[in-house]
């Protein structure tokens, strides 16, 4: 998706680049469950998507963990509960995002259901909304911290955090990964963890 090309893949992929200029890059940003499709139908060699997310025909490895949190436009100094939460002006990614489908379930799992006032399709329009005013969105805390460190947004205190998650790599199990897509997993720390 565009939020892990944006703010983790990018900086990797520029070091692939030049190291090896010559190999030609296609970057195709989908959902998670759609990577999953491109995958199976061989039109990827390699996907990162946001996990927990199971299929018995992919390979996936973890690479990142990431913590959703809930951010506002002022500061507030009040440990919210959940249930305080979700009666407040929500902005969200849209329910076909394995993101969004996260957060749901485990607001779920504490007997809550969320119903954001506004549901949006980026990281950086989340962003963008909470900044101006538009109420409490959930964004990734790892790909957020410009707008923390500037304090053009503030975390919201939660009594009960979301649990952390994590991004992964995922391949195709009965193909071989080719010798690019190898190289390129190379660069990213993870890697070397297996």
């Amino acid at each position: 998706g565009d939020t892990l090309s944006e703010n983790y893949i990018m900086p990797y992929l520029v070091l692939f680049h030049q190291h090896y200029p010559h190999v030609k890059i296609k970057m195709v940003n989908r959902t998670s469950l759609e990577i999953i499709d491109l995958l199976k139908n061989d039109d990827i060699d390699l996907g990162f998507i946001n996990m927990p997310l199971y299929d018995e025909a992919i390979t996936i490895h973890e690479c990142l963990q990431i913590h959703d949190i809930f951010v506002s436009s002022h500061q507030d100094s009040h440990p919210y509960t959940l249930e305080e939460l979700v009666h407040e002006p929500l902005i969200m990614l849209e329910k076909n995002s394995n993101s969004r489908q996260f957060v749901d379930d485990f607001f779920a799992s504490q007997g809550f259901l969320l119903n954001p006032s506004i549901e949006l399709g980026s990281h950086n329009l989340l962003l963008e909304a909470a900044k101006n005013h538009l109420g409490k969105a959930c964004v990734i805390k790892e790909f957020s911290q410009n707008e923390l460190q500037n304090q053009d947004i503030y975390e919201v205190s939660l009594e009960h955090p979301l649990p952390k998650r994590s991004i992964g790599y995922a391949y195709l199990s009965r193909k071989t990964l080719t010798p690019a897509a190898l190289k390129f997993l190379e660069l990213f720390p993870a890697f070397y963890n297996e």
